[in-house]
């Protein structure tokens, strides 16, 4: 049986009044689908009030409607001795099938009222349920002063409650002098209130059920210093006593006992009502639960936060944090911070607030502003020519170009006009003054040819002309002289342009200069003559 079988629901079976409704025992028969009736209608208040029979622990009330549900807002009150303390408030429960009202602090007394305000009021409520923690002493240890037969003492913690014979579920001691029964809880905890199953014994003689009159309890936290903190005081035990607890009370141990000689001490259940203090649950109570949103205090037998986990946290216990790049709520996207870094998994922001290029804000989710880049977005972009920049790089596109005056890559490179128009006075230099050479030289180069060519006209005049000369003085020195010129053809040379060479007797040669402003010259070997006839014979 786990420990969330053990709670008890105090409200089961007690009185209930209410003038407003028919069946009125249907709110506490332990289902929640028995609903009672309405027998008023038209009414301005409406009330349903629940008696325990005695003070009672109240930290939590319990309300369950018809599906149809179509109540107003009401009030949730513990009355002690005349005095009303206010457990809780529901604005509306339209809709809501189950209703669970927690009270600010603990509150002790003996009956709980619901009320409800308003013209023609509904208030139809099917059960209400008190839950008084949960039964810690359930298989814990059990000890005796002594055994009668097989009735051993852990069979008053056994988890059965039959009374009737043949109380094989019971403890039992010997007829003796102050007989006890002792439970270990095994850890402290704080006890809000016991129930005691009495033995049934109307089959035999109900005189025995009265063995258990004047029982005493005491409570200790070492096994060695018992406080008592309650003794029986009725002449006609009931065979099942509530006895509450009005304090925070911590104990470890239970002791049970009947002052006096010759007494029995039958104990067919014990039950002891205790519940985690917040923020602990399991069956110790000895977990620590966080982490629950608003600060909730965790379900104390599954450790499950009622509206869910704080920011940062998931799971149903809210023990996870986010997994990396995640943050708040677990499905919120981390920002893009810089070198791939993870955000805080609680605010989302990132490590030293610093963002990727491009990006900026406290979560680096904001894609920077046009005309700014680079990491957080501190660069503002240069003179990129009628267009922003590249928000992660700053670089201007490349088909654009920058302003008149900019240069780089990022047009973040100031060129001043006076350098701007030097630079292009020199560029427009150089290329007029290499026009201007082309230019020049295509001159010098025509030039040069047409004198060539009308060189080249006079001199091969200047040649035809030389020629008729010589060959007019060859003729007349041959008539005045007999010459005979044996000459080797092939050994002959002829000069272009400056001389002509003639064949000569003995092998000889002589040439003409053909010079158009000298005089003309006969050379013969290494001697030269002004005419023929000079030479020597």
């Amino acid at each position: 049986m786990g420990s969330g079988c053990q709670y008890v629901n105090i409200a089961y079976s007690t009185s209930v009044s209410s003038p407003y409704l028919n069946f009125k025992e249907n709110v506490v028969d332990g289902r929640r689908n028995s609903c009672p009736e309405r027998s008023q209608f038209n009414i301005n208040i409406a009330h349903i009030a629940i008696n325990f029979g005695q003070n009672v622990k109240v930290t939590e009330v319990q309300l369950y409607f018809p599906l149809r549900g179509d109540n107003r807002p009401f009030n949730v009150s513990v009355i002690e001795n005349g005095t009303t303390n206010l457990c809780a408030s529901a604005d509306d429960t339209t809709g809501q099938k189950e209703f669970i009202l927690k009270c600010g602090k603990p509150l002790y007394g003996q009956y709980i009222n619901i009320t409800s305000f308003g013209p023609d009021v509904v208030m139809e409520i099917c059960e209400v349920q008190v839950p008084a923690g949960r039964n810690i002493a359930f298989g814990k240890p059990a000890y005796q002063r002594s055994l009668f037969e097989t009735y051993y003492a852990y069979r008053a913690v056994d988890g059965d409650t039959i009374l009737g014979a043949p109380w094989i579920t019971c403890s039992h001691t010997h007829n003796q002098t102050d007989p006890w029964w002792l439970l270990d809880l095994e850890s402290p905890a704080i006890i809000q209130w016991l129930r005691i199953y009495n033995r049934n014994d109307d089959v035999i003689s109900k005189e025995l059920n009265q063995r258990l009159r004047h029982f005493r309890i005491f409570l200790s936290q070492d096994n060695v210093t018992f406080n008592q903190y309650y003794q029986d005081q009725s002449t006609d035990t009931p065979l099942i006593i509530n006895v509450v607890v009005n304090s925070e009370v911590k104990a470890r141990y239970v002791k049970i006992d009947i002052p006096g000689e010759l007494k029995i001490l039958t104990l067919c259940e014990v039950q002891v009502f205790s519940d985690c203090p917040d923020f602990y649950y399991g069956r110790l109570c000895n977990t620590r639960c966080s982490n629950c949103k608003e600060d909730d205090a965790c379900d104390k037998v599954t450790g499950h936060c009622p509206r869910g986990c704080r920011i940062g946290w998931l799971g149903p216990k809210c023990q996870e944090v986010c997994r990396d790049y995640y943050y708040g709520n677990c499905t919120t996207r981390c920002g893009h911070c810089r070198d791939s870094s993870i955000c805080d998994k609680f605010s989302g922001l990132c490590p030293s607030n610093q963002c990727s290029e491009g990006w900026d804000g406290k979560r680096c989710d904001k894609v920077c502003d046009l005309g700014h880049y680079g990491p957080n977005c501190v660069h503002r972009c240069g003179h990129c020519l009628n267009v922003t920049c590249d928000q992660s790089t700053g670089i201007c596109p490349e088909d654009v170009g920058c302003e008149s005056g900019w240069q780089g890559s990022r047009c973040d490179i100031n060129v001043p006009v006076v350098e701007q128009q030097r630079n292009a006075e020199i560029n427009t230099g150089i290329l007029a003054g290499a026009v201007a050479a082309a230019f020049i030289v295509g001159i010098v180069g025509g030039i040069v040819i047409v004198i060539g060519i009308l060189q080249r006209r006079d001199n091969k005049d200047n040649r035809n002309k030389g020629m008729g000369r010589i060959n007019r003085q060859v003729t007349s020195a041959s008539k005045s002289t007999e010459m005979s010129f044996a000459a080797k053809p092939e050994e002959s040379k002829t000069y272009y342009n400056e001389h002509y060479s003639m064949p000569h007797r003995d092998n000889e040669s002589f040439e003409m200069s053909s010079s158009v402003d000298q005089e003309r010259v006969f050379v013969i070997g290494d001697n030269s003559y002004e005419t023929m006839q000079d030479r020597p014979n």
